[in-house]
């Protein structure tokens, strides 16, 4: 018998742990990149959002919203505001300045340096007075353009995006589809990004 073709029962055992090793390297292995993290990516089949039907948004499926797309009428002196918003729930943030949502293009880096904040809540809104209705937001008449936000999942950070479209005739938010990455990377991820960034 050849013995070339024949490995010791012995050595084959102690390649199996060694090559386990290898193939199982986790995040803080040298060369590990979080530059490029996962994305998950989730389409809502252009859900809407509109007076009297709200949006939950439960990321994780466990129970809990971390974003509500809904829509509040206030009324006062001047008249009536339809107010079309999305709601951070617990320490969860959306892009945005002085309680407005930022509206933000293909390729637009979302990371720990965005301007997030719990009230960045107004998308646009619809005010009918005795004189007329007017919009305004900065949404007004956007179509398919994203806003960032920022939650936690399992006490990590994650930075995502959610593409929507706001249709004044039917006085209505359409929310498209989202995605975000799940390593808590500062690098964050770009809009409209749905895969590893080469």
């Amino acid at each position: 018998m050849n013995n070339a073709n024949h490995m010791n029962p012995i050595s084959f055992l102690l390649i199996i742990p060694a090559l386990a090793i290898v193939s199982g390297c986790a995040d803080d292995c040298p060369g590990h990149d979080d530059k490029h993290p996962e994305i998950a990516y989730i389409d809502f089949h252009d859900a809407k959002a509109a007076y009297n039907l709200s949006f939950p948004l439960d990321i994780d499926k466990d129970g809990n919203n971390e974003f509500v797309f809904n829509t509040t009428l206030l009324a006062d002196g001047v008249g009536d505001h339809l107010h079309f918003r999305i709601v951070s729930r617990s320490s969860n943030e959306v892009v945005g300045e002085d309680g407005k949502v930022e509206v933000l293009s293909a390729g637009e880096s979302i990371t720990q340096g965005s301007s997030f904040g719990y009230d960045n809540e107004t998308l646009i809104v619809k005010t009918s007075t005795v004189t007329g209705t007017t919009w305004w937001g900065n949404w007004k008449g956007v179509q398919n353009k994203y806003l960032g936000v920022r939650f936690r999942l399992h006490e990590l950070s994650y930075y995502g995006w959610i593409q929507i479209s706001a249709n004044e005739t039917n006085e209505l938010v359409v929310i498209h589809d989202m995605a975000y990455a799940r390593s808590n990377s500062a690098h964050g991820l770009r809009t409209g990004q749905k895969g590893f960034s080469e």
